[in-house]
């Protein structure tokens, strides 16, 4: 099978929550395992980037039987300790130019996309190697 045939290799959970150790999310946090589900939906279904609040947290919560704004909130939680405790050179390396620091932490939505076209990049560039 040569490359332009060959499916695009979708991110796995390990490569997902390395990426989130890496920007400074605690592992003991719920908002890391909801966001480690979350990128996972997104890489079967892009288009929950579109709908982040009605179908995103919609769907996580009901796979751990919590609420939507219970996960939205995790995951605000999860971002802003991160985000104080963290590497401003991380943040950059995984967020480029898109983060300001003046402006200060990125929104849920943004978090997320942001996230996942960092992991479908490496995703791509290990393929081709």
């Amino acid at each position: 099978m040569d490359k332009e045939t060959k499916q695009e290799e979708k991110p796995k959970i390990g490569d997902i929550q390395y990426v989130l150790l890496d920007m400074g999310i605690s592992p003991s946090l719920l908002g890391f395992t909801y966001l480690t589900y979350a990128e996972q939906l997104i890489s079967v279904n892009e288009e929950y980037m579109k709908q982040v609040t009605k179908n995103l947290y919609v769907d996580v919560a009901k796979a751990f039987r919590t609420t939507p704004a219970s996960v939205e909130r995790c995951i605000r939680h999860a971002i802003a300790a991160a985000w104080a405790l963290g590497n401003i050179e991380t943040s950059r390396r995984y967020f480029g130019n898109s983060i300001k620091p003046y402006r200060g932490v990125p929104t849920n939505s943004q978090f997320i996309t942001r996230t996942y076209f960092y992991l479908k990049n490496e995703m791509r560039e290990l393929q081709q190697l």
